[in-house]
């Protein structure tokens, strides 16, 4: 039997800041709720409980603490920045990992600069805004042509 693949960091987080930011467009009191995310992505409710508190200490969602509300976030106004920049961070991911997939490397490198590149916007644009995630793509792709000469190609 083989084991579901599990989620990654980014994709949890996207889908936390997707639901939290469907909920805001819809402007639903009630927020948005945990059990989407965590049902969709297949995570335990301790697990859960720990992406709950990484989020919250990143500054992304506010968790409802009152005691009809179990289950329910909204968005932070820095969770707000973020979700709403999204598409761009996956347009501009979209183009660079184009130019990879037609570059002349070897497959697993190409993956692992396309994992890379990933990482390192989305890391950026949660730590410190997808404005400056967007801002620092340049020099994200510059840093990857230097581990991966054959991009520059």
């Amino acid at each position: 039997m083989t084991a579901a693949r599990r989620p990654s960091y980014w994709e949890i987080v996207t889908a936390y800041l997707e639901e939290g930011y469907r909920a805001w467009q819809a402007h639903e009191d009630a927020s948005a709720t945990v059990v989407e995310v965590e049902d969709g992505l297949g995570l335990s409710t301790w697990e859960g409980v720990d992406w709950h508190r990484e989020l919250e200490g990143l500054g992304l969602i506010v968790l409802d603490r009152t005691m009809n509300a179990v289950g329910s976030y909204r968005l932070a106004p820095r969770g707000l920045a973020v979700a709403e920049r999204l598409p761009d961070l996956e347009r501009l991911m979209a183009q660079h990992w184009a130019t990879i997939d037609a570059s002349s490397g070897p497959t697993p490198e190409k993956q692992q600069a396309k994992f890379s590149l990933k990482s390192e916007l989305l890391k950026i644009g949660v730590q410190k805004g997808a404005d400056v995630a967007i801002a620092n793509a340049p020099a994200v792709w510059q840093q990857l042509q230097t581990l991966f000469p054959w991009l520059k190609s």
